[in-house]
């Protein structure tokens, strides 16, 4: 049946879909180029970012799978504060205490009631996948997931290896849809988009702290995915660090904790 227009509707859906594109990629352009503050010189950041090992932002963009990374800094020393703060984790003892025990068992294989051959054989090598990841991160002692839902992490904080991992993860979703639960039937999307942004402060106050001469750090990640009809998990996470003005030491972290997140 044809539109009021004459248009065939799968033309209006592609149209629309192009459409929404085609924005998503002007606000990534926009974004790396609006500030409101004065734009240091692009050599002079591309210095402080090699120097704090920042990787490059990130827009990647199709019509089901998002992948948008920026980290925002005008001086080498809240280049530095970033890099110290993504690479901040909670304490171990903080984190395990908020396990979820049957998913995250589950998740790095420490179960000793459960036999992982009853996976067919796809559902088993993905699992071994995302157990060896997580084990590794778990007897290491840098946690910054809590648990799982559908062999997906759920952030406890927001640091760069949570970064890589979800960004990964879309890559991976994007590229392959090699998920156990993906529906043939069904369309699969993922997002993930994060931001992080510094700023020296004079005096800051946050948690009934006071702050003078320090760097605030302003980190934010949000994820979804979509398997299946009934295959789905998603949440949004905000931390603020407080770093030394040169940078390189974490004064405080806040926002760190078991988080809320939607599942279908």
């Amino acid at each position: 049946m044809a539109s009021a227009a004459g248009l065939p509707r799968p033309s209006l859906v592609r149209l629309v879909a192009v459409s929404v594109l085609f924005l998503m990629v002007a606000d990534c352009a926009q974004k790396k180029t609006s500030t409101s503050a004065p734009v240091p010189a692009a050599d002079a950041v591309a210095s402080w970012r090699d120097e704090a090992r920042l990787p490059a932002d990130v827009c990647e963009i199709d019509t089901d799978h998002v992948v948008k990374v920026s980290r925002r800094f005008s001086s080498r020393a809240e280049a530095l504060a970033i890099a110290t703060a993504e690479a901040r984790y909670p304490g171990r003892d903080e984190v395990v205490a908020s396990f979820e025990p049957a998913h995250v068992l589950d998740e790095i294989g420490l179960r000793k009631d459960r036999d992982y051959d009853w996976f067919e054989d796809v559902e088993a090598q993905y699992a071994a996948d995302r157990r060896s990841r997580a084990r590794r991160w778990y007897d290491s002692g840098r946690l910054w997931w809590c648990s799982d839902f559908d062999y997906v992490l759920i952030a406890y904080a927001v640091t760069r290896e949570a970064v890589d991992y979800y960004s990964d993860l879309v890559r991976d979703l994007r590229t392959t849809r090699r998920h156990p639960f993906a529906d043939p039937e069904t369309k699969q999307a993922s997002s993930l988009k994060y931001s992080a942004s510094a700023r020296h402060m004079a005096e800051f106050t946050m948690g009934g702290l006071e702050f003078t001469d320090v760097i605030v750090v302003e980190m934010e990640l949000e994820f979804s995915a979509s398997f299946a009809s009934l295959a789905a998990v998603g949440f949004h996470r905000k931390r603020t660090v407080i770093v030394s003005s040169a940078g390189l030491e974490v004064l405080a972290v806040f926002g760190d904790g078991p988080p809320e997140y939607w599942v279908s």
